[in-house]
Parts: structure tokens; C-alpha cells; sequence
């Protein structure tokens, strides 16, 4: 029994802590749980496969460091809102797996190098890519660019004492970057929100607003002095409070940025980043 124990609780003993990195870490505490992840899995995978002294006992151990892996799969299937964690909680140590096997059959020494250097070279490209890709996924719940056509709901944002309706963003193409006080990755995006204002306010034709959904805690005129302390000149409208935002909108997560046509429909929904595409086809019609 202890030949099939030690690999089971070893796979659970290296799995709990790497949940922690990410809680710890927070959102982008993932690159570090990828890599290590992919190392540990391939190593204890390797390591008692090695050990195993039938072929029977090699895929009981397999499938025992890979019970953490089947378990959140099944997991992830009662709750799919649960599956933006799967890099860090599935895929990664179910590479690690694969690797090993890869290792292990290989007897090529120049593809065993290549596998020992994936784990870092798989850390890297999440490092300067496949993070964005899937912080996308997560705030958005789509890997497209955002753009979309839909009609707009009835929406009342407010400027000071000034009410506004949907009619009153009609006639221009307008860009309403939707943040909150409390939204880490709001504050994240600022600087992008910046660069775009920036970029696109000169043109007539444009209007950009940060529209700020109030939490419980926010103070009078704080999402102002905010955006002033960041050196962000973005006219700031309030909407309705944050606990509220989906009777708005629907469904959607913080940050999120909104184009609207001249008719007033939406017709990007999603990443400050990619609104520069959308923009240059309404442009282009005019």
C-alpha cells in the first residue's frame, strides 16, 4: 500500500501549495504557479514511475499523482464559472504529466534537453503573452477582440447634477471605460486608458468617458481625485452602484470598456487594449 501512497499523497502535498501562489500572489501569481507547477508534476511523475515495478503499478501511480487533476476536472464540470483557474490547477500539472511521459519514452538526448527546458520556456510565453490572454478570458469570458453589435439597454449615468440618457451619446462615437474604487485590474488599466484618450480625444468625432460604478465605501467626488492623482483628464460620469451594475449591463466584470456607435448601439465590448480596430472601421465610414 505504501508504494501507491507515497505518489498519491506527495501529488496532493505539492498541489495545495501551489494554490497558494496564486491567492498570495494574486491574479498574476499564476507564472509562477506555471512553472513550478509543470516542474514538480513532471518530477514526482518521473521519479515514482521509475520506482513502479510492473507495468500495473506504473499506471496505478500515474493516475494516483494525476487524482488532483481529475478531481477539479469533475470539479470544474459541477461549476464551469469555476474554470478561469484551470492554467494554474489543471493544465499545468497535467503538462508536467505529459512531460514526464514525453521524457521517459524519449531516448533521444536532444529531445530530452528540449523537455527540460519547456517548463521555462512555457513560464516565459506566459510571462509576456498567455497571461494577457487569459486575463482577458476571465474578465470577459472570451478569447475575441471584443468587437460586437448589439443594442444598447437603457442606461442614466450622471455628471455632477447634469442626467444623462442614451440619446445624449448619439451623433459621435463614444468610449465609456467602466471601472470601480475596489477593481485592482481598473487601476491596472489606467495607463492604457490614458494612451487611448490620448490617441483618439483630438478627433472630433470621439468622445471618451470614465464612468465609475460606486461601491459602499466610496466617498463624494473620490473616483475624481483618483483619476486626478494619476494625471487622467478623462471627463468621469457616475452610474449606478457597483452590487447593481448588471441591472445595467447584464452580466460582466470590472474593468470593462464599451463602444458606442453614432446610433447609440454597442459595438465593442471588451479590453481598452483593443478598442483601436473598432474605432478605425466607424471612422471609416463616415
Amino acid at each position: 500500500m505504501k508504494k501507491y501512497l507515497n505518489p498519491f499523497c506527495l501529488a496532493w502535498l505539492a498541489y495545495i501549495p501551489l494554490t497558494l501562489i496564486v491567492i498570495k500572489g494574486g491574479f498574476y501569481g499564476f507564472h509562477l504557479n506555471i512553472v513550478l507547477g509543470i516542474i514538480i508534476f513532471m518530477g514526482i511523475t518521473y521519479w515514482f514511475r521509475r520506482k513502479s515495478s510492473n507495468s500495473r503499478q506504473t499506471k496505478i501511480t500515474t493516475l494516483l499523482i494525476a487524482s488532483p487533476i481529475i478531481v477539479f476536472s469533475g470539479i470544474y464540470l459541477l461549476r464551469p464559472s469555476m474554470f478561469y483557474t484551470s492554467p494554474n490547477f489543471l493544465i499545468a500539472e497535467g503538462i508536467g504529466i505529459l512531460l514526464a511521459l514525453g521524457y521517459e519514452k524519449n531516448i533521444d538526448r536532444f529531445y530530452k534537453v528540449i523537455i527540460l527546458f519547456l517548463p521555462l520556456l512555457i513560464g516565459v510565453w506566459v510571462y509576456f503573452q498567455g497571461a494577457k490572454i487569459w486575463e482577458h478570458y476571465v474578465i470577459y469570458e472570451t478569447f475575441k477582440s471584443g468587437e460586437t453589435f448589439k443594442k444598447a439597454p437603457s442606461f442614466t449615468f450622471k455628471k455632477d447634477s447634469i442626467v444623462l440618457t442614451n440619446n445624449d451619446f448619439k451623433g459621435k462615437i463614444v468610449v465609456l471605460d467602466i471601472w470601480n474604487t475596489s477593481c485592482p485590474y481598473c487601476y491596472k488599466k489606467f495607463p492604457i486608458l490614458k494612451e487611448k484618450f490620448e490617441k483618439w480625444s483630438r478627433n472630433g468625432n470621439i468622445n471618451f468617458y470614465a464612468v465609475n460604478f460606486p461601491v459602499p465605501n466610496d466617498t463624494l467626488g473620490e473616483a475624481e481625485t483618483i483619476l486626478k492623482k494619476r494625471n487622467i483628464h478623462i471627463p468621469n460620469l457616475i452610474g449606478p452602484n457597483a452590487l447593481d451594475s448588471y441591472k445595467t449591463f447584464g452580466k460582466f466584470s470590472f474593468p470593462l470598456t464599451i463602444v458606442l456607435n453614432p446610433s447609440g448601439d454597442i459595438v465593442f465590448w471588451g479590453d481598452i487594449e483593443r478598442i483601436d480596430k473598432t474605432i478605425e472601421k466607424l471612422l471609416n465610414k463616415k
